[in-house]
């Protein structure tokens, strides 16, 4: 019998909001996930839940660190 991997752990409810954001601003915010490996998600959610946090609106955001890539 095949052992099967689990997945990710659950970052808990969530929902989806699209966004539309200039091309070189989307452009921008793909390079910085490429060369940070995290993902947009993540970056967005740092980066909102720290603004809100400055605004004083008590939240946390949620991320998980990457996965090792593997050949």
């Amino acid at each position: 019998m095949e052992h099967r991997k689990t997945g990710r752990p659950s970052k808990g409810d969530r929902k989806q909001k699209p966004v539309r954001l200039s091309v070189e601003l989307m452009a921008a915010a793909e390079n910085y996930v490429e060369q940070h490996g995290t993902t947009f998600n993540d970056l967005v959610g740092e980066l909102l839940a720290s603004h809100l946090r400055k605004q004083g609106v008590k939240v946390t955001a949620q991320t998980q660190e990457a996965l090792p890539l593997t050949a």
